[in-house]
């Protein structure tokens, strides 16, 4: 197909789905573009179809890698969390009642929001 085709082919195509998102009919669509009812019908069926394409591509490979790193990240998180309050646990066995204690629950707290900012 020639260049200048291929270009007015996609400059329609977006005039189309442009209109269409606008909430313009299709005889509206093709009134606006002067251009057949049947090519309209055309380039939206081509337009579903390529938004179909990109959403199988998509599932079928980025959203198994975004699944596994907030599955990864979120067991990060819970692992830390479990070592902070454990410690923090330890922490109020050993400590007197001198306010050691708070010092230690602030430290926790700030290293807990640090982990949760992170992610």
């Amino acid at each position: 197909m020639p260049r200048k085709k291929v270009e007015r082919l996609k400059w329609c195509r977006n005039k189309v789905l442009e209109l269409s998102r606008e909430g313009h009919s299709q005889p509206e669509i093709s009134r606006i573009l002067r251009v057949s009812l049947g090519i309209v019908n055309n380039d939206l069926s081509y337009l579903r179809q390529q938004a179909q394409e990109s959403i199988n591509t998509h599932i079928q490979q980025k959203l198994p890698e975004e699944y596994q790193n907030c599955i990864t990240g979120m067991n990060q998180v819970l692992r830390l969390s479990w070592q902070i309050a454990n410690s923090s646990n330890q922490n109020n066995d050993l400590n007197d009642s001198n306010g050691q204690n708070s010092l230690t629950q602030t430290d926790n707290k700030n290293k807990t929001t640090s982990i949760i900012s992170y992610q």
